[in-house]
């Protein structure tokens, strides 16, 4: 077998997403992709490439071409330390997402603290947590079925014991039969409809919409619903990712429910991102 020169293939996958992406996003997703099916060290010198990598390539770089985010096409996304199964039953994990992580681990003080996560899709912010505090009852819970399956999975994929339930917590008494928590937290909908002209298309075309808009009548519909529920099991803290323009909205949201200490946070873009209040037992 010829050696194959992945270099090649790179800056031709690379070319063709100019149509896409600018130019640095469209080089990494191609680098990124041909790491993942052939390894780091191809890129360096040619490779002798099995069938079934160069199947899994071509297949990878036309979905690429059509549209696909980079993640959904290799069936995995990354965050934290953890590799992860998407599909489009759940959201991509954002950056943001793992600073509300690397807060919650750097404020979390207790020993054993049971937490709640509200919306897992993924199950990445309950898996993240468990794995950084392994001592912790970490319970996460999601409306879709499809969600709660892959989350497991993930679950299972890094021996991470987290408990998974289906909820919506839109309805009355969501989480009344509950046990209390000491943490709960949340990336809930927060994306208005209207958005959706300002979007990415491969964002807005393959993503659960599901997950990314609140209705176009009420966009803090989700963080009052958990803000309600919280009063009867939660007695800790609270901490949601927001909209960058809804910072004030949801901290207003939690001192009408009797929450203290509430605090907006940033994201490393100085972006309003993270909103936390605590309930006191």
């Amino acid at each position: 077998m010829t050696p194959t020169n992945v270099q090649v293939l790179v800056q031709d996958l690379a070319q063709t997403l100019l149509n896409r992406y600018d130019a640095t996003e469209a080089a990494a997703i191609a680098r990124i992709a041909a790491e993942e099916i052939f390894g780091k060290q191809a890129l360096r010198i040619p490779t002798d490439i099995s069938d079934d990598q160069q199947h899994h390539w071509l297949e990878v770089r036309s979905q690429l071409i059509s549209g696909v985010p980079l993640q959904y096409a290799l069936g995995r996304a990354w965050f934290m330390d953890l590799t992860l199964k998407v599909t489009p039953d759940v959201l991509i994990p954002r950056p943001e997402t793992e600073e509300l992580v690397e807060k919650i681990i750097q404020q979390t003080k207790i020993s054993k603290p049971r937490i709640l996560d509200i919306g897992t899709g993924s199950g990445c912010i309950a898996l993240a947590l468990k794995k950084a505090m392994p001592d912790a009852q970490v319970s996460a819970c999601d409306t879709s079925i499809a969600a709660l399956q892959i989350a497991a999975e993930n679950a299972q994929q890094h021996n991470l014991d987290v408990t998974f339930f289906q909820s919506d917590i839109l309805q009355p008494n969501a989480l009344q039969h509950h046990p209390t928590f000491d943490l709960i937290v949340s990336n809930p909908p927060y994306i208005h409809p209207d958005e959706k002209l300002d979007m990415e298309q491969h964002v807005l075309a393959h993503e659960p919409h599901l997950a990314l808009f609140t209705p176009a009548e009420d966009m803090f519909i989700f963080y009052r619903a958990i803000a309600d529920a919280c009063i009867s099991v939660l007695r800790g803290w609270l901490w949601f990712e927001i909209h960058a323009h809804g910072g004030e909205q949801v901290a207003e949201i939690l001192r009408s429910r009797g929450f203290q200490e509430v605090t907006i946070h940033q994201d490393m873009q100085q972006k309003n991102r993270f909103v936390a209040g605590r309930l006191h037992a």
